[in-house]
C-alpha cells in the first residue's frame, strides 16, 4: 500500500509544518503539498479535482493534515480500496464553504481526533449528517527538544499561483533534518520563566510590569511571533514598558532552533496563558525538556498537563504564585512526571499510526 499526506499551501504554519513531518517520518510516506487557491486565495475546485484524480491513480491511502477540500469531491471519485484520514484543528477557516465541508465528509474513512473537542465536534457532526467515518482518539507529540533539534530543509519549489497544483516530496527526503542537542545544563536554583506564542501575552507581561520591583519575582522570557515584523503593542502589551522592565526580555529576533532548544532546556517554568489551542506544540516541546508548565483550565492544554507533573492556573498571579513555592525537590519531580508523560504520549502516538497504516478495515484502539 502506498500512502501519501496531503497539505494546503495556503495556512501553511509552524505547527501543521511538524504535524506533516511527524506523519511523514512515523508513516514513511510521501508529502503532497497542494495549491487549489488563485491569486486571490480563494479555492478553485477544478484545481483540487485535477489534482485528486492524479491522486487516486497513485495512492490508496490518504492522510489530509488541516486540509477542507472534501466539498469538491463527487461520490464516484473515490476508489473502493481507497481510505481516507482526516486531522484538522477547530479552528474555523475564513475561506471555506461550510456546507459543501461538510457534505464531502461522506468520503472520510477516519477523523483523527487528539483533543476532546475535536472529538466531540465531529461525533456531532456524525449524528447530524448520519456519516459513518471511524473517529480514533489518540495522543500526539511534537519534537524533543531534550534530545534533538530539527532544521527545515529547503525545497527549490515553484509558485504555487503560477500553474502548479501539486509539489510531491519523496518519502525519504524528510521535512525536517534532526541534529543532537547541545548540552544545556540548568542552574540549580534558576527559577525563571519562558513563554512562546502569539495568544494572551499580554495578559503574561502586565502581570509582570504591575509586579516588577517585587523581588521574588524571577526574570521572564517573552518571544512573540512579531506578524508584522517587529512586537506591537496588541502582541505583547505595553513593549516600551516591558524595555523597561529589567525582569523582562522580549526576544524579539530571530531564534534558531539551537537557541530554542537552549531556552527550553535552561528555564524552569513554561508560561502559556493561551484560552485556546488547536493542540499546543509549543507546551509539548516544553513537556520534552521536562520544564514545569503552567496553563490555563482550557482544552486542550489540560489535557497535556495536569496537576502532578504541571500547573493548572485561575490567573497569572496564582499560576506564578504557586510555581514559587514549590521546593527544589518538588520542581525536580515534577520535570521528571512532565518528561514521562510526554514519552507516554510519543510511543502511544507512534503506534496508533502504525496501526493505522497497517490496517486494512476499521480498527479498534484501547489505551489512546
Amino acid at each position: 500500500m502506498k500512502s501519501a499526506v496531503v497539505v494546503d499551501w495556503i495556512g501553511f504554519s509552524y505547527g501543521i509544518y511538524i504535524d506533516v513531518y511527524l506523519f511523514q517520518k512515523t508513516l514513511g510516506c510521501e508529502v503532497i503539498w497542494v495549491s487549489c487557491h488563485d491569486e486571490t486565495r480563494t479555492y478553485r475546485p477544478e484545481k483540487f479535482q485535477k489534482v485528486y484524480d492524479n491522486l487516486l491513480s497513485k495512492y490508496d491511502r490518504l492522510y489530509f493534515v488541516e486540509t477542507e477540500f472534501f466539498g469538491f469531491l463527487l461520490p464516484g471519485q473515490k476508489a473502493a480500496n481507497q481510505r481516507i484520514y482526516f486531522l484538522k484543528n477547530l479552528d474555523i477557516s475564513p475561506v471555506v464553504n461550510w456546507t459543501s465541508y461538510y457534505e464531502g465528509l461522506h468520503l472520510v474513512d477516519v477523523v483523527i481526533a487528539r483533543t476532546k473537542a475535536t472529538e466531540r465536534y465531529y461525533k456531532a457532526i456524525q449524528e447530524k449528517f448520519g456519516y459513518t467515518f471511524q473517529i480514533i482518539s489518540t495522543k500526539f507529540t511534537s519534537l524533543d527538544y531534550s534530545n534533538v533539534i530539527a532544521e527545515r530543509v529547503h525545497f527549490q519549489i515553484a509558485n504555487p499561483f503560477k500553474g502548479q497544483e501539486a509539489v510531491i516530496i519523496p518519502a525519504h527526503v524528510l521535512l525536517l533534518q534532526e541534529k543532537p542537542v547541545p548540552l544545556f545544563t540548568r542552574k540549580e536554583n534558576d527559577r525563571t520563566f519562558l513563554s512562546f506564542g502569539r495568544k494572551n501575552l499580554p495578559f503574561i507581561t502586565s502581570f509582570w510590569n504591575e509586579h516588577q520591583h517585587n523581588d521574588a519575582l524571577p526574570k521572564l522570557y517573552i518571544k512573540s511571533y512579531c506578524e508584522h515584523g517587529e512586537v506591537t503593542d496588541a502582541e505583547m502589551g505595553n513593549v516600551a514598558e516591558c524595555r523597561a522592565n529589567s525582569k523582562i526580555e522580549i526576544l524579539d529576533r530571530y531564534i534558531d532552533e539551537s537557541e530554542k532548544a537552549e531556552l527550553y532546556n535552561q528555564c524552569t517554568f513554561f508560561l502559556n496563558a493561551s484560552p485556546e489551542e488547536g493542540y499546543g506544540h509549543n507546551i509539548n516541546e516544553a513537556r520534552s525538556t521536562g520544564r514545569i508548565i503552567l496553563v490555563l483550565d482550557r482544552e486542550p492544554m489540560n489535557e497535556l498537563i495536569n496537576p502532578e507533573c504541571g500547573i493548572i492556573m485561575s490567573s497569572i498571579g496564582d499560576g506564578v504564585s504557586r510555581a514559587l513555592q514549590l521546593s527544589s525537590e518538588e520542581i525536580i519531580t515534577k520535570m521528571k512526571l512532565t518528561r514521562k508523560r510526554y514519552l507516554e504520549d510519543t510511543e502511544a502516538f507512534q503506534e496508533t499510526f502504525r496501526k493505522m497504516n497497517e490496517s486494512n478495515n476499521c480498527i479498534t484502539f484501547s489505551g489512546v
